[in-house]
């Protein structure tokens, strides 16, 4: 056969070859690749299986299991740690490095170190699902529940405790405050508030810090209101001898007796306006209770 002028009939048959060997390596390649993810699928549905079959198991086997792997902790101690770590991934990696763990394989003992990880998000998730239940039996139990959680377990800070149960306790707090002082007709309620208040604020000292000033006029209104005077007195008393806002104290103290003594309203009245500045905000407030009815 007769070749064209410039036609070169061996890099034909070189280049046919070099793609022949080109298309032969891209098929090898699209096989292993297959076989790889299909490696990682399997890989990822073993996992996915375990998981499955961790979050079926109760609490108690789960425990057991962890247990049978050399670590001795209870429901309580995995509690324990939620509480004082910042993550599951960082007790996961305490516990491994705490107790050295053997490689245990899911395939030979039923359970391996993931099961740390699960057993642990469920606990947090049991943990919150019983807190919630309670808020079906209202405000003033929530809190209950809250103080007696800390007190056993030694949560003391606003952080643990939104961390812990999702909640916001600033808010809880102040919805507690509100129900308690539109609710409290008597003075055996009052008393065990009392009671109450002063325990919870001695755990959570940066709600004290916040908060110490109104809830103690709460309590000196309350104790008025039921017409227990000197008790209430003593408080508003206290305030204004340690506060910087003592016009926020007296105007206050002033009107709570505006309820049922306007002549102790208009002598707290004049008190306070001896004691603050003319151009405090809360003067004329004051000097409308002096002058009322009088």
């Amino acid at each position: 056969m007769k070749q064209k002028e410039g036609y070169d009939e061996s890099k034909r048959k070189e280049t046919i070859k070099e793609t022949e060997k080109r298309e032969s390596e891209d098929s090898k390649n699209t096989e292993r690749n297959k076989e790889t993810k299909t490696e990682k699928d399997n890989k990822s549905d073993k996992v996915s299986d375990k998981i499955n079959q961790y979050q079926y198991l109760s609490l108690t086997t789960c425990i057991q299991m962890a247990q049978a792997m050399g670590v001795p902790y209870t429901y309580g101690d995995y509690m324990t740690l939620l509480i004082q770590q910042e993550s599951i991934e960082q007790i996961v990696k305490k516990i491994n490095k705490e107790f050295e763990l053997k490689p245990y394989t899911f395939e030979e003992y039923g359970y391996d170190k993931d099961l740390f990880t699960v057993l642990l998000k469920r606990i947090q998730k049991s943990l919150q699902s019983d807190f919630s239940n309670v808020y079906n039996q209202g405000i003033v139990e929530v809190m209950k529940q809250i103080k007696d959680f800390s007190k056993k377990h030694n949560v003391n800070t606003i952080d643990q405790i939104n961390s812990l149960f999702k909640v916001d306790l600033l808010s809880l707090w102040k919805q507690f405050k509100n129900t308690c002082y539109q609710n409290i007709k008597d003075l055996d309620q009052i008393v065990k508030y009392e009671n109450f208040v002063f325990e919870f604020l001695s755990i959570f000292k940066e709600i004290y810090k916040i908060d110490s000033s109104n809830i103690l006029m709460d309590i000196a209104d309350l104790y008025i209101l039921c017409h227990e005077n000197e008790k209430g007195d003593r408080y508003y008393s206290y305030l204004i001898q340690n506060t910087d806002k003592k016009e926020n104290c007296y105007l206050r103290w002033a009107t709570i007796y505006c309820e049922n003594d306007m002549d102790m309203a208009r002598t707290i009245a004049k008190k306070g306006l001896s004691a603050i500045s003319s151009s405090s905000e809360k003067y004329s407030s004051l000097l409308e209770i002096l002058v009322r009815n009088s």
